[in-house]
């Protein structure tokens, strides 16, 4: 919903947008599950100030945490994350530490994402 209020800001095949829709999808299923007004967006928007503290919790969240999801919900936020931290697209990687391990993702879908979930929520909250 956030990416249609105003119009996309990308086609909804390209890439951007399924990073920008994956990151801003989990970002609510694990923090806030029902936002309903400005202040969840605020919250959203502060999880998206860095992508490499995004993708730390949230495969902390999707490894550590006792999440309460169904099992098809968090089949769904597996999938997403796992097209997130190994998509190639654009190459490159990222170094993510969690729950006392290491690993190396390749690919870029997590900074895209939340780098364009950030430009999102910062036109829509007038940021």
């Amino acid at each position: 919903m956030l990416i249609e209020e105003d119009g996309p800001l990308w086609p909804q095949a390209s890439f951007e947008y399924r990073a920008t829709h994956d990151v801003l999808a989990l970002s609510v299923l694990l923090a806030c599950p029902n936002p309903v007004g400005q202040g969840d967006r605020r919250a959203l928007r502060a999880l998206v100030d860095n992508d490499v503290e995004w993708a730390l919790w949230c495969e902390s969240q999707l490894t550590c945490g006792a999440l309460a999801l169904s099992s098809p919900d968090l089949a769904l936020a597996g999938a997403a994350w796992r097209w997130l931290a190994n998509s190639r697209l654009l190459g490159g990687s990222f170094h993510v530490q969690a729950c006392q391990e290491t690993a190396t993702r390749s690919g870029v879908g997590v900074s895209v994402g939340v780098t364009q979930a950030r430009r999102l929520l910062n036109r829509f909250l007038g940021a």
